[in-house]
């Protein structure tokens, strides 16, 4: 699995947290309720939301994953992908996000 640079954390994540998270799943250890805001370059979808055993098992299945965003819940989940796109639109006045973080 892949991690941007700029990391997008929901308010309660601190960037301590998210290294120890991110560690853990590394390790195969799927123990929590996260969610992740992932980048597949097998997926139609420039962006997707998943919990943390659904990416246990994209993990396990070797699937090209970059981790561009995390957040303890699924209502901060969807509040970060507005800010992600807001934040790409801003630097380039696009939203292609495939090309922002790569």
């Amino acid at each position: 699995m892949d991690v941007v640079k700029e990391l997008y954390l929901s308010q309660g994540i601190t960037d301590k947290k998210a290294r120890g998270i991110i560690k853990k799943v590394n390790k195969g250890k799927y123990d929590g309720l996260y969610h992740f805001l992932i980048q597949r370059s097998s997926s139609k979808n420039p962006l997707e939301i998943v919990d943390i055993h659904e990416l246990g098992r994209m993990m396990n299945r070797n699937e090209n994953i970059r981790l561009v965003g995390l957040a303890e819940d699924m209502g901060e989940a969807v509040e970060l992908v507005r800010v992600l796109i807001d934040d790409v639109y801003q630097a380039t006045l696009d939203v292609n996000l495939n090309s922002y973080f790569s």
